[in-house]
């Protein structure tokens, strides 16, 4: 790579003239000489520009100022506001989308005005600092607990050696054994703790770079450039965090003990050496503010869903502002309906539709909702603040459609014939996915738009063009039926017939079961997860009961 001293004046090269540059402007990111310099200050175009001697502007790792300022969507067009409803930075060419018409819009640069003094730019700064603790505590407890195995294994050495002297000499071969046993169990877990702990190290060095980068431009960079940057580098953090989270989650203190028989005349070994571990998760505190993994879920409202209707079956919900909107998807009802609650369990009203609703998914920052009509095989919209039933769309194929899903811009509908129609929020056709998996029972779209769908024996996580990412299924997961997700992208899956509640990573990895029958689960169909109001509102005992649960 080129040095600082090595550049070439740009405006010069372009008239073929050789001159050495000095300095770089940071808003038309070129490199210019002494002369080019002062007349681009001159002009009226570019005398507000940001310049910069051309060592600093290489001085800093991955010189965060370079490309920041041009949509990538939108190939040479400059970003110019900021859509609050949508948390977006835009250039004109994504001003111009349907998506936008009608947002809240603020050009950056009226944004980023102080941007740099601002309490948000403060709290960035503070995210990598807390993430630098939090990965340098990581980085600490792993050769801590690595050094304490060490005397954890000459412990059980110690125990091993005392029972051996209770029993005959001939049992000295197994000592050498179980010693070998013990041996490989410390290099295992010396092995799994160092992992972890690299791990650890390799994010604490993209951490640091943040904090370099932030620290660059906090000095060097403009307002705009720090706004842009600055909204970069949350939606990282955001990430790293939920990382993090999910890995010390599952992080375990490790050890080793020496378990004695209980029959020492017809023992054939020394014992065993067997792990142990425990969660260490509280001593890494995280910044995670508006984030948290749910812990405890405490059953605050019952609700008897036959008082409202004999007949009920409830098989899909959602939340919409300050209403749960349930399906009552009874085949033979001669007024099929979406019952409207308040989130604290109260019944507040009914919506006629068209045929017998499977399931609902509410349209993104508006009062748009969508019912899924399998025995109509159809979709029909809802408005949630009316509380009135819309227009309703034929769907293609023959085919039963259960699963439905909405984003910013999409609408997902799943079929018995394993294809994704992608419809906008016109209800327009846009495509068709095929997934290998089996019918599709129910539908839920996570981040990177990829899908999540039950097939009653799996869970499947699909890209657009159709890949799988993963499948999940479990012994302890009996006809899985809706799909939830928290504010870590933590998935939740109700296990009609094992009468459960079990939690996966994103990335499909297995965590915990957090309800059973202990709990009151008997049957459960359809779960939502409100993350504004910590509540997981659950379909049981086949639809005919809600259980509303606060979660801490």
């Amino acid at each position: 790579m080129a040095t600082a001293a090595s550049w070439s004046c740009e405006p010069c090269s372009q008239r073929k003239k050789k001159t050495e540059a000095s300095k770089w402007c940071t808003d038309c990111e070129e490199s210019m000489c002494q002369t080019c310099t002062d007349c681009h200050l001159s002009m009226k175009a570019t005398k507000r520009h940001h310049i910069i001697d051309l060592q600093v502007a290489h001085s800093c790792h991955s010189n965060p100022l370079t490309g920041i300022q041009f949509c990538e969507k939108h190939e040479g067009h400059p970003f110019e506001y900021f859509c609050k409803d949508h948390n977006a930075i835009c250039c004109n060419e994504c001003m111009s989308t349907k998506l936008h018409r009608s947002c809240k819009i603020h050009t950056i640069k009226t944004c980023s005005k102080n941007v740099k003094t601002s309490q948000n730019f403060k709290d960035v700064e503070t995210e990598i600092d807390h993430a630098i603790e939090t990965l340098t505590s990581i980085s600490e407890d792993r050769i801590a607990n690595t050094t304490s195995i060490k005397g954890n294994v000459e412990d059980v050495k110690k125990s091993i050696k005392r029972f051996k002297s209770n029993i005959l000499q001939h049992l000295d071969t197994l000592e050498v054994a179980i010693f070998q046993d013990l041996d490989r169990m410390q290099e295992e877990m010396s092995i799994k703790l160092n992992d972890e702990k690299d791990q650890a190290e390799t994010d604490k060095e993209v951490v640091s770079v943040y904090k370099k980068q932030i620290q660059f431009i906090s000095n060097h960079g403009s307002d705009k450039q720090a706004f842009l940057f600055m909204h970069k580098l949350k939606m990282a953090l955001h990430n790293l965090t939920n990382q993090q989270i999910g890995k010390i989650a599952r992080m375990r203190a490790l050890s080793i003990e020496h378990k004695i028989p209980e029959e020492l005349l017809s023992c054939l070994s020394l014992g065993s050496v067997v792990p142990k571990d425990n969660l260490c998760t509280e001593k890494f505190k995280l910044h995670v503010e508006d984030f948290k993994f749910y812990q405890n879920f405490h059953l605050h409202k019952k609700v008897d869903m036959t008082a409202i209707d004999k007949q009920a079956f409830i098989t899909g919900m959602a939340v919409s502002g300050d209403k749960l909107l349930l399906c009552n998807c009874d085949w033979n009802h001669h007024m099929p309906q979406v019952l409207v609650f308040k989130k604290s369990g109260e019944y507040l009203a009914n919506i006629e539709v068209k045929g017998a609703p499977w399931d609902i998914a509410v349209l993104p920052r508006t009062d748009q909702a969508v019912v899924v009509l399998p025995n109509t095989n159809s979709i029909q919209f809802i408005d949630t603040l009316k509380q009135v039933s819309g227009r309703e769309i034929k769907m293609a194929g023959s085919d039963e459609k259960r699963g439905i899903a909405a984003t910013d811009d999409k609408i997902f509908v799943g079929g018995m014939d394993r294809i994704v129609y992608i419809l906008d929020h016109d209800g327009n056709l846009m495509s068709t996915i095929f997934s290998r998996g089996e019918k599709f029972c129910y539908l839920l779209s996570v981040s990177n738009c990829d899908l999540v769908y039950s097939d009653f024996s799996s869970i499947h996580r699909i890209k657009l063009d159709g890949s799988e990412v993963y499948s999940y299924k479990s012994p302890n997961l009996r006809n899985p039926k809706k799909i939830a997700t928290d504010q870590l992208g933590n998935l939740y899956v109700a296990g009609k017939d094992s009468h459960n509640i079990h939690r996966i990573t994103p990335d499909g990895t297995f965590l915990d079961i957090v309800l059973t029958e202990v709990n009151g689960i008997h049957h459960p169909r359809a779960m939502y997860f409100d993350n504004s109001s910590n509540m997981l509102f659950i379909s049981n005992q086949s639809g005919k009961e809600l259980l509303i649960f606060n979660c801490t």
